[in-house]
């Protein structure tokens, strides 16, 4: 057994011990709050929903069982969402499994931008963050450290201070993108990843990576925590409640192998995601919060964003090589334009191939009201084939597009419900505005010709979730305060994608890691 072995425990050793901070969620935020708060000496137990050793590749019929998802990091059940009143299921892009969901993305860790934290946007009302651009710079640097990113500066943004790995050599077809944008009079940069690129290195976007190519919470933050000899995990635990008095967090309600433990903490940490952190606190009701832990103004899971992702295939107009790294080109022009924000372009690394067609029509067809008519999910296969072919040697490209928070948007605690909540969404009538235009923008830049957009309607990311558990320095329009600890109690963060008051128009990963390094900082 080696040190990191003989750091991993079951629940029945750890009642007994008093740890100075508790984390529930291995994902990215807690994963970084774990690697800074270890290296200062912290004792900390963390506790993870799934499992320890997970397996890669895709899953045999994994609609049919949740224990091959889990085996394989992904959450095992679909998620319930009514979309403008229409009920579909889904299966969301969310890890489960010690570093969470971060052990299926794709990698890409790109900061936010300055006015992301100053921005006005729909009806005037002004979205301010408690801090500024500048109180976090300083953590996206040590996050971009930590998870080894590599890129080159976006030359829109001249003025921001980067020290990043010089990135991997791009592929042929995707050297050919960069200066076919270039002579658009755009201004591509090489997108900033946290991928090593051994021998044979595929990226692995949506699935496990077992050459540890790719940078994610365990590899780069649980594991050198474990080696500090300060870090405790326990796997297959599922934190149900948290139990506080007026002032102060006590202790977690946690289920391992069917056996309730009460685990009492100095400190408590929820980085379950933006879906599970709002249903924990909903449900941790008692005389000092009858309503649930921080819900006093009814806040708690309200405010629900995503993101909004096209998928754009793109012909090159040559045919070049695409051996080598394709995850290589981000593109910022669109981001903002006047007052409207909108959001960025990036190279997916994936082609416009017959298996990634019919994922995205698939994806399309569970927030459909159709979705549980299977014998129209099996029919799909006839236009995935035909658009492969039509499509062939194209390139896909992804927007994301920001998303507003509104208070009837939002994360529903549901026991009857597998996974344990619901969605409720409105697309309201801004969004579909902006979409069209970023829509507009990245056609008229590329090319009619040269592009053609994959997907249809509001293309929700599921993946993206955000802003559930909000930040702001008043307690009765936010969660938690400008430490990310919730309103009213000294010792209970959250430290997910929750705390975030707008959703940015870019992938949300950097920004979680460097805010749970600026608030541990400050522990």
């Amino acid at each position: 057994m080696n040190h990191v072995d003989a750091k991993i425990v079951t629940l029945d050793e750890c009642v007994e011990k008093q740890w100075d901070f508790v984390i529930a969620g291995s994902g990215i935020g807690g994963g970084a709050a774990a690697y800074a708060l270890t290296k200062k000496g912290f004792r900390v137990l963390m506790l993870e929903k799934g499992c320890f050793n997970l397996l890669s590749g895709d899953v045999s019929k994994e609609q049919e069982s949740p224990n091959e998802r889990v085996k394989h990091g992904k959450w095992p059940y679909q998620i319930k969402s009514i979309i403008d009143g229409s009920e579909s299921h889904t299966w969301p892009p969310l890890g489960c499994g010690v570093g969470g969901t971060s052990q299926l993305y794709a990698a890409a860790l790109q900061r936010f931008e300055a006015v992301d934290f100053k921005q006005t946007c729909r009806d005037g009302k002004a979205l301010l963050w408690p801090f500024g651009y500048s109180d976090i710079e300083p953590y996206y640097q040590q996050a971009e450290a930590l998870f080894s990113v590599s890129g080159t500066k976006n030359p829109l943004s001249p003025d921001e201070s980067y020290d990043l790995n010089d990135p991997q050599a791009m592929s042929e077809v995707d050297s050919c993108f960069f200066q076919m944008f270039r002579e658009k009079g755009l201004n591509p940069y090489r997108l900033h990843v946290g991928i090593d690129y051994k021998d044979q290195c595929f990226e692995c976007g949506g699935k496990v990576c077992l050459k540890d190519c790719k940078k994610n919470s365990y590899n780069s933050c649980i594991e050198p925590a474990m080696n500090t000899g300060n870090l405790w995990l326990a796997t297959e635990c599922e934190v149900s409640t948290v139990s506080a008095n007026a002032k102060s967090a006590e202790s977690l309600d946690v289920v391992q192998n069917g056996k309730l433990f009460k685990i009492h903490s100095k400190n408590i940490i929820l980085s379950c995601g933006a879906y599970m952190s709002p249903v924990i606190l909903r449900r941790s009701k008692n005389k000092s919060w009858p309503s649930g832990i921080g819900n006093d103004h009814d806040l708690v899971g309200r405010n629900l964003m995503f993101h909004v992702s096209d998928f754009i295939a793109i012909w090159s107009g040559s045919k070049k090589s695409k051996s080598g790294a394709r995850k290589t080109i981000a593109i910022r022009d669109f981001y903002q334009h006047g007052d409207l924000k909108l959001g960025e372009l990036q190279s997916s690394g994936l082609d416009a191939d017959y298996g990634n067609i019919l994922y995205s029509l698939i994806m399309k067809f569970e927030q459909s009201k159709f979705s549980k008519i299977k014998l129209f999910k099996q029919l799909l296969r006839i236009p995935a084939y035909l658009g492969s072919k039509l499509f062939g040697g194209a390139t896909v490209f992804a927007t994301i597009l920001e998303d507003f928070p509104y208070k009837e948007n939002r994360v529903v605690d549901c026991k009857e419900e597998k996974s344990g909540f619901f969605v409720e969404y409105s697309i309201h009538d801004e969004l579909k505005h902006r979409l069209k235009y970023m829509r507009e923008k990245v056609r008229h830049s590329v090319g009619v010709k040269r592009s053609m957009v994959l997907s249809s309607g509001v293309p929700l990311n599921f993946g993206h979730p955000c802003g559930t558990c909000r930040m702001g320095s008043d307690p009765s329009s936010s969660v938690l305060d400008e430490d990310c600890r919730v309103h009213g109690l000294n010792n209970l963060y959250v430290l997910d994608a929750s705390f975030m008051p707008t959703s940015g128009g870019t992938n949300p990963s950097l920004t979680i890691a460097a805010n749970a390094l600026r608030v541990a900082s400050k522990l």
